[in-house]
Order: structure tokens, then sequence, then C-alpha cells
């Protein structure tokens, strides 16, 4: 287990206690035995695909543990009943406007959070983009198979797999699309409320440059939906 994975189940272990719920309570959330669970908490084996989206079903805030990111309930009011697919267009909102302002006044700060924001280019809210989502994030990094499978550690088939949606990524595979390529596995798993999250974040963070346009922007995008 790499060390800074630790810091991810450092937070599982902080959000069950945020929840006040036992090992027991959450090994039953996620569909598991408490033996399974602890060797988790742990770091002796990793959630699957499927565990990690009852996880995020139960009400444990998903983006946080594997992001590090809490966003503040008062970025999240006038956005919290958009369905997934509404969400998807409110951050192509926010994707051209972060473009914008990165070509318009390339700081620091900006050039930093188009980075940051890439992942949404993969994203169309009126396409099923779940079976060639991993490809287009390796193309979009320029990475041959070879490649993609070296900096994951897993081989070339698994990778082929992948990519063909015969296989689903783990925790730690999870993990690790966010530390490299800053997808958040709400965007894998299609958790509605960590996509929310990650869209808060985002505009926690313009909002911090008092960079008002933007959050008109999305007022605007609000009041047309």
């Amino acid at each position: 287990m790499r060390n800074d994975y630790k810091e991810v189940l450092g937070r599982l272990k902080e959000e069950r206690e945020r929840m006040s719920l036992s090992q027991r309570e959450m090994c039953q959330h996620v569909g598991m035995s408490q033996g399974q669970y602890c060797k988790i908490e742990n770091g002796e084996q990793y959630f699957s695909f499927h565990e990690v989206k009852k996880l995020s079903e139960s009400g444990v805030d998903i983006h946080y543990i594997f992001t590090g990111q809490r966003v503040h309930s008062r970025y999240i009011k006038d956005i919290e009943a958009y369905d997934f697919r509404e969400i998807i267009c409110l951050l192509e909102v926010i994707y051209s406007a972060v473009t914008y302002y990165c070509v318009l006044t390339p700081s620091g700060f900006w050039r930093n959070l188009y980075r940051e924001v890439q992942f949404i280019r993969l994203l169309d809210a009126n396409q099923n983009f779940e079976n060639d989502f991993f490809v287009l994030l390796r193309r979009l990094n320029g990475l041959t198979q070879r490649e993609m499978a070296l900096q994951f550690g897993m081989d070339t088939k698994k990778l082929r797999m992948l990519e063909k949606g015969q296989c689903q990524p783990d925790s730690e595979l999870l993990w690790q699309f966010y530390r490299d390529f800053r997808v958040p596995p709400s965007i894998v798993i299609k958790d509605r409320q960590g996509l929310l999250n990650q869209a808060g974040c985002f505009l926690e963070r313009i909002d911090s440059e008092s960079k008002n346009n933007i959050i008109a922007m999305v007022k605007a995008f609000h009041m047309k939906n």
C-alpha cells in the first residue's frame, strides 16, 4: 500500500466517526463482514468498485474521503436539487469559465485550477461516456496503454479490460485516477452527491478569487434550469 493512500484510510475512519457509525454498522452499509472491513481500514485490502458505490449510497462523503476536499453547504444550496446530468452541465459551464480566465489572466491560481478541471472535457451530458471514459482519459494525457498500465502498476491486459468495461476499478485505482489526473471517483461510480460536492468545491475556490462573473454565469445557468 502506498503511503499517500493511508490518507484516504484516515479520512475513511474520520468520516465514519463523524457519522457516529461503528465498524459493524459501516460494514452493513457496504455489504461485507466486519473482518473484511477492518482489513480495509487497516490497509490490508481495498474496497471493490461496487463496495465504493454502496458506501456512497449510505450517505458517506466519498468525495472528501478520496480528495480531502469538503465543501461548505452555502455553495451547494442553489444546486442541491440537480440530477447527475444537470451537474455535468454545470461543470461544463465552470470549465468554460475557468478556461476563459486562464487565457485572460494566466495567474498561478487559474493555471492550477485549469489543470484540475481537465476531466470535464471527457464528459457529455447528452451521451453515454461510461464505456470509453478510460480510453479518452488516457488519450487526453497522451499515454499509450503500456505507459498508463505501468503508471498504475497493472498489466496491459487488465487496462484493456478496464477500457472495454469488462472490469471495474477498486478503491486504490479510483484514488490513483484522482491523484494522477484529478478525476473524482464520483464520475466513475456515478455518485450524484459526490459530483455535486466537486462542483461546490470549484465554486468555493472561484469565489475566493472574487470572480463574480463566473458566479453570475452559474446563477444564470441555475435560473434556466
